[in-house]
């Protein structure tokens, strides 16, 4: 049974591509568009919209990160 699923394993790395200098460069920005929305939204005194800039930002980040695995993406 480890056999098969170190071939599993082995088999499933070997369909994962890497990401191109381009994903890389897009997935770097919006993980810093959330830093920057998270550090601003827990300010002692945020601006009014801050959560809803964090939500959008994550969840932007969320749907990128879904299409990249969609496409087998290895991140």
């Amino acid at each position: 049974m480890a056999i098969a699923d170190e071939e599993f394993t082995a088999a499933w790395h070997s369909n994962e591509k890497k990401l191109t200098p381009a994903e890389q460069g897009e997935l770097s920005h919006l993980k810093r568009m959330v830093n920057v929305r998270q550090d601003d939204a827990y300010l002692p005194h945020p601006d009014v919209h801050a959560k809803q800039q964090l939500y959008y930002a994550q969840d932007e980040l969320k749907e990128y990160v879904s299409v990249l695995r969609r496409k087998g993406r290895s991140i």
